[in-house]
């Protein structure tokens, strides 16, 4: 338990890391006493944090009331021109820059392993597949599933325009939302929450999707005719 420090206030804290693993049917009553203390009481802070973009309606399904959640901060990976911009600032020259943006988009941690790798190993340094290959699973699994559930070409025409355009406009109870952010695609923002990056002129007041990393919309882009025959829309 941490001390969430305000100047008026001050109030204990928990932090919960991949919070997804520990809140289950099982945990609703721990979930319920959190709520209490928080809404209710006021005596604590709750910060749940997760990779699972999912998370929402995993919560959803088991019976909790989102709306207990005040605040929601969604972070996708960095924008390629701040990448770039990161990088020059790294030292790192423009070709290797662009290069690494164009296989990782703005995932920094990716970024940092073949940084670490070209230093270690030179010219013998190799892209590391798995993250790529990572992505390409979850879009092939996402166009199986929806064929399974008989809305293929909602999903499809779904992830042309988040793909295109950063966003895709859906309310929480639209299955494609439910899909989408299960296979770790996509990310589900409501009104109230905050996405560094995403235009206002973009998102308006709307609630909707937004891409789990720019690499993702990459991979999209290059799988585009095998994604067509998954989805069987061709």
């Amino acid at each position: 338990m941490e001390c969430i420090s305000n100047r008026l206030n001050p109030i204990e804290g928990i932090v919960f890391d991949e919070a997804s693993k520990y809140f289950t049917k099982e945990s609703l009553s721990l979930l319920d006493c959190l709520t209490s203390w928080t809404k209710e009481q006021r005596s604590l802070a709750v910060i749940m944090a997760t990779s699972d973009y999912g998370f929402p309606f995993a919560l959803h399904n088991i019976g909790y009331n989102r709306n207990h959640i005040s605040e929601s901060l969604v972070l996708s990976d960095v924008s390629p021109k701040e990448t770039l911009h990161l990088l020059q600032r790294w030292g790192v020259r423009s070709n290797l820059a662009y290069l690494l943006v164009e296989l990782y988009g703005g995932h920094i941690l990716q970024i940092c392993h073949a940084l670490e790798d070209l230093y270690n190993t030179g010219e013998e340094t190799r892209i590391r597949s798995s993250f790529i290959s990572g992505l390409d699973s979850q879009l092939v699994t996402c166009a199986i599933r929806s064929k399974l559930e008989g809305i293929s070409r909602e999903v499809k025409n779904a992830l042309d325009t988040l793909m295109e355009t950063g966003f895709y406009p859906c309310n929480f109870e639209d299955p494609v939302a439910d899909l989408v952010t299960k296979c770790n695609i996509a990310g589900f923002i409501d009104t109230e929450a905050q996405v560094p990056g995403l235009s206002y002129k973009l998102r308006a007041e709307k609630t909707g999707l937004v891409p789990s990393t720019q690499m993702i919309r990459i991979v999209y882009a290059l799988k585009a005719k095998e994604l067509d025959e998954l989805f069987g829309v061709i």
